[in-house]
């Protein structure tokens, strides 16, 4: 795989969202939502009709603590129509800014501090290149503005014969899905595995969109600062788990699974993963489940890529 520079990735953001642009809605009772019959539904804005997603629809139900399982196969659309009117201005009484592309991207709180995917690399990409050493590019795992995650490698790989960097795994949503948050992990370029800190075991850097940006620098320059000695123990991880032979990989998948650290349907998943290989090892185990886990949703994937990580610093 071939890493991009952080401006390089910056610039496909800012090009993907040309056309983008965001009203604020003071009075809540603005946002108008109809019924558009088969297509679904659409917001009534600014003298044009925009069309209301799946990404949009979910936004609307997240905001209003709304089952959108619920509403999708619910028969009579004007219902949830009249819900949405209702409890709008109930939920967010000081306004709404309304996020669009040619349709409806989301709707958050007029609260919420925009904080995009593009400022907020470039932002913290100034900020890597000050406290990490070697940065070497960065892997882009999703770039979906509902839910994002970027992967910057930094520092030597950990094994010689096999590219494993630490990273930094940066993850958002721009329309309130998730906060912007950040952890340490592992990143393998041959296929692509990721793997991410415990949150137990070190720093994590968590941002709600909400507040100052200003008053986290000092957190995100500390959890930052911190990983280069993250990096160290994560390495040294990995080389024990290359040594560390197991008896059959099958079975060791197969003991997380009885001890609940994955579940019985993943582990049929990450057994197929497994290598062919005479001699199995730990590392293998641990490159298994991350394989494996490129098969699921982000936000299942993000905490299975936990698991993983546990896993390779476990002492077991």
């Amino acid at each position: 795989m071939k890493l991009q520079t952080i401006e390089e990735v910056v610039g496909q953001i800012q090009k993907s969202k040309v056309g983008t642009h965001d009203v604020l809605l003071k009075n809540p009772s603005d946002f108008h939502l109809e019924s558009a019959g088969p297509e679904g539904y659409k917001l009534r804005l600014e003298g044009k009709a925009y069309k209301v997603g799946p990404i949009g629809m979910t936004s609307i139900c997240r905001l209003l603590r709304m089952p959108k399982d619920y509403f999708d196969r619910f028969p009579r659309p004007e219902e949830f129509v009249e819900h949405a009117q209702t409890l709008l201005p109930r939920v967010c009484k000081d306004g709404v800014l309304v996020r669009l592309n040619g349709e409806l991207r989301g709707v958050v709180p007029s609260n919420y501090r925009i904080f995009d995917d593009d400022q907020a690399l470039s932002f913290i990409g100034d900020l890597a290149h000050r406290w990490l050493p070697h940065i070497r590019g960065v892997a882009v795992t999703s770039d979906r503005w509902d839910r994002s995650c970027y992967r910057i490698l930094f520092g030597d790989s950990a094994l010689a014969k096999d590219e494993i960097y630490p990273v930094v795994n940066f993850s958002n949503s721009e329309i309130g899905f998730s906060p912007l948050s950040m952890d340490a992990g592992t990143f393998r370029l041959v296929c692509l595995n990721g793997s991410m800190r415990p949150v137990s075991r070190g720093q994590r850097f968590r941002w709600n969109h909400t507040g100052d940006w200003q008053e986290k620098i000092d957190d995100l320059t500390a959890f930052l600062r911190c990983q280069a000695r993250v990096a160290s123990e994560t390495a040294e991880a990995i080389r024990r788990a290359v040594d560390r032979v197991l008896p059959s990989g099958a079975e060791e998948i197969q003991r997380l699974n009885a001890a609940r650290w994955i579940t019985r349907s993943f582990s049929k998943e990450a057994q197929k993963a497994l290598a062919p290989t005479d001699r199995t090892t730990k590392y293998d185990v641990f490159n298994a489940i991350t394989n494996a886990a490129q098969g699921l949703r982000l936000p299942e994937r993000l905490k299975t890529e936990a698991v993983a990580h546990a896993y390779l610093l476990s002492r077991n």
